[in-house]
């Protein structure tokens, strides 16, 4: 039989290995706990030099007060700081380092070369350690700041070392690493070069906009709307890309918190939940969005990267970031005219009475209330500029023009928004219901009907009623107004499905949005639908009254928009 091994003490060599092994995971990790140093040093000008990836050598260079000479050696022990001095301080920390870990954790798995100088010294001091051995000191000749060189980057712990990436990936994580704090602190001029080409330089603008523009272009910085709100001694302010600029992966979302870079699932779904019915599933915005409350707000002691953060109040975030977003989205997603004139001219087939036309028969005394206040301050406005009606294409698309842009609109994804917005807004007391004139019989699994309890009382305030008639059988005897007799067991079925597949745990107001979404697209005029005259003209009306209206409640957009400069390029006039 095996004897135990014995409780042993930890060397302190073995002590900074484990603890550099959680905060230097690679070389952006170690550009980032410098630059933020420097940050904290009130630095205005900070310089990264890198050879082959960082993993050859960092030099990270700051104008920030310095490190006297006194307090140097210090600096490289573990747990010194200077931004920390009781436990209490936890609370009210503004810095954005404080476990004093940083450059202890650099030293003790390279060789590392820190050079400081304060206002108050008449020269330079310099230390050179070899993982964590102070092996030289020594003044030196340096301006106001702080410069530190890494060399020799993990040779003593080679299995970390294997398990880097090429060097243009470790240059990629560095880059992005700086993009963000450049982000945060636009009023700091910024200088990266790799291998002795500069990669980029960026002066120091008082404006967050003119700093996305430097680090993104012109292109991104056009689709950007602002976002602004404070509530509760909380505020969000930053940047949002509208519905056309979006991409495949989340990595253009930024997330600040009191100046902190952060990963924060709490704010991460506040943002989608801002996009929900603006973007196509699996489509992700560009977002920039910065955070400030009281320190005691939140905890950033969680994580050893401080890349992680907990909050008081969680749900209140969630609203607030939710909210700013969709009201910065609203005056953007419609239709850029609100009324036209319809000129059918020669049509090839004429506008014939079809059976869509109950489709647009106006709901409002049946269903729902429509809500125009919040539309009407701009209508008059967009009066001013008439559109005309050219055509169609497949009974699919309808073509439209004013004396400078070409129109062409999905009928069916722009009916689609109009009914989901009208579903939605109506109020609680006018969700009215009608009985089946046949009860639809509802055969479920037993996992469908376990999702079925689970969102009942959602179905049942959206105005569905469904009785138990026998084991995983249920009867559907009312269903919402809106839809009638005709989807309400396809679209049951579909969200019953896609629950199994996703998160059946969803929110109230998420499960409302879907089965309202499902409505208003079963309910929507098709594809195909050959529309009156009258039809297009309720049609355009009444995306130019509804909010989000350029794109359906899925996030596909309702027309797209061609001006004279797209089509003089298309035709490469320009």
């Amino acid at each position: 039989m095996l004897n135990p091994a014995p409780i042993l003490a930890l060397d302190q060599a073995t002590i900074l290995k484990i603890a550099a092994g959680e905060v230097i995971e690679r070389p952006a990790c170690i550009v980032k706990e410098l630059i933020e140093n420097a940050i904290d040093a009130r630095a205005t000008h900070i310089e990264v030099n890198i050879q082959n990836g960082g993993l050859d050598e960092i030099t990270v260079k700051d104008n920030g007060h310095g490190i006297s000479s006194a307090q140097l050696e210090l600096a490289i022990r573990p747990h010194a700081t200077s931004k920390l001095g009781h436990v209490e301080d936890l609370d009210t920390l503004v810095t954005l380092g404080f476990r004093g870990e940083a450059l202890a954790s650099i030293a003790s798995i390279s060789e590392l070369n820190l050079r400081s100088r304060t206002a108050n010294d008449k020269v330079g001091q310099q230390i050179v350690s070899k993982y964590g051995d102070i092996v030289a000191q020594k003044p030196c000749a340096l301006p106001f700041g702080t410069t530190v060189t890494v060399t020799s980057l993990f040779l003593n712990v080679p299995a970390r070392k294997k398990f880097l990436k090429a060097p243009s990936t470790e240059k990629q994580h560095i880059e992005r690493v700086l993009q963000r704090a450049s982000l945060t602190h636009p009023e700091i001029a910024w200088d990266f070069t790799a291998d002795s080409s500069s990669v980029f330089s960026l002066k120091p603008v008082k404006s967050l906009k003119t700093r996305i523009h430097d680090v993104y272009g012109r292109e991104i910085a056009s689709h950007l709307l602002a976002i602004e709100h404070t509530q509760n001694e909380m505020s969000v302010t930053g940047y949002i890309s509208d519905q056309s600029l979006h991409y495949a992966r989340s990595q253009a979302l930024w997330i600040f918190v009191n100046g902190r870079p952060v990963q924060d699932k709490t704010i991460h779904s506040a943002i989608m939940e801002g996009y929900r019915t603006a973007l196509m599933e699996k489509r992700y915005p560009f977002a920039l969005i910065s955070l400030n409350m009281p320190a005691f707000e939140v905890d950033v002691n969680i994580h050893p990267r401080k890349s992680e953060v907990r909050f008081r109040r969680s749900q209140d975030i969630y609203r607030l970031v939710a909210g700013a977003i969709q009201r910065s989205l609203e005056p953007s997603a419609s239709i850029p005219s609100t009324t036209y004139q319809v000129s059918l001219g020669n049509t090839s087939s004429p506008m014939t009475q079809s059976s869509v036309s109950n489709i647009f028969m106006d709901t409002s005394n049946q269903v729902f209330h429509d809500h125009k206040a919040p539309y009407e301050a701009n209508l008059e406005k967009d009066l001013s500029y008439p559109m005309k009606y050219l055509g169609h294409i497949d009974h699919t698309y309808l073509i439209f023009s004013d004396s400078k842009n070409l129109f062409i609109v999905d009928q069916h994804a722009a009916h689609e928004r109009i009914l989901f917005e009208q579903f939605k807004n109506r109020p609680s007391d006018t969700r009215l219901a009608q009985h089946c004139l046949i009860p639809k019989v509802l055969e479920l699994t037993p996992k469908e009907d376990a999702i079925l309890k689970q969102i009942y009382s959602t179905l049942l305030a959206i105005g569905f009623e469904i009785e138990t008639f026998g084991h995983h059988t249920y009867l559907i005897r009312m269903v919402p107004s809106c839809i009638g007799n005709k989807y309400p067991k396809l679209i049951l079925m579909d969200l019953l499905h896609d629950k199994m597949v996703s998160q059946p745990n969803t929110s109230w107001d998420d499960l409302q949005d879907d089965l309202l979404s499902r409505m208003a697209c079963h309910s929507a005029i098709r594809a195909h639908d050959t529309l009156t005259q009258s039809e297009i003209d309720r049609l355009l009306t009444d995306m130019q009254k509804t909010r989000l209206s350029s794109y359906c409640p899925h996030g596909r957009p309702t027309y797209v928009q061609y001006s004279i400069f797209d089509l003089e390029k298309l035709f490469y006039r320009k």
